[in-house]
């Protein structure tokens, strides 16, 4: 059986996230904690504080998040380490591949009920991911297709080789192997 790493949280925004450009190449990061409660018998209650970071894309999703927001969001976990105080100090963190906000906290542009979702991806080929800027073809029979995205050569697998919207996962070529990019999502509503 492969390995799985994914996380999947829906709770409220602890603070506005923290945003920034790291790196020589300026890339977009954002820092946001999702508390997330749950009843652990009885009428008590446990409440996690679940440190997550985004980058890029992800990262311009947490842009107009603000504390209190109720917002689903998929990653993996990611333990990162650094010395300090003479010694080692390690941190795990839940990297997003997607957040999404289901409601505004009261307040300031809030809505009262959960925001309608976006409009079900296109059912038909070629499927264009407009948030990422790739243009999928129809899949051959192995249910594989290929595209680029900004000279980078991707393959995707696609659950139904007939319909992009059943999902499948997408792969980046790197160092002459197919590495796990992202999942898209089973009949979901994507943004595209």
């Amino acid at each position: 059986m492969a390995d799985l790493n994914q996380v999947m949280l829906r709770g409220r925004v602890a603070d506005d996230p923290e945003i920034r450009t790291v790196g020589e190449k300026e890339t977009k990061m954002a820092k946001v904690t999702i508390a997330t409660t749950v009843s652990i018998g009885g009428d008590k209650e446990v409440t996690e504080f679940n440190k997550c970071v985004a980058w890029s894309w992800v990262a311009d999703d947490c842009e107009g998040l603000g504390k209190g927001d109720l917002v689903m969001a998929i990653g993996r976990l990611r333990t990162r380490s650094w010395e300090a105080d003479g010694g080692r100090k390690y941190m795990t963190e839940v990297n997003l591949d997607n957040i999404a906000c289901v409601r505004k906290a009261r307040g300031e542009g809030a809505v009262a009920s959960p925001l309608p979702p976006a409009a079900k991806a296109n059912g038909s080929w070629p499927f264009v991911d407009k948030r990422n800027g790739v243009s999928w073809p129809k899949p051959a029979e192995d249910k594989c297709s290929h595209a680029q995205d900004s000279g980078k050569d991707l393959l995707a697998v696609w659950h139904d080789h007939n319909d992009p919207t059943k999902g499948g996962t997408s792969y980046e070529l790197a160092d002459g192997k197919w590495e796990p990019l992202a999942d898209i999502p089973k009949d979901a509503h994507i943004p595209f």
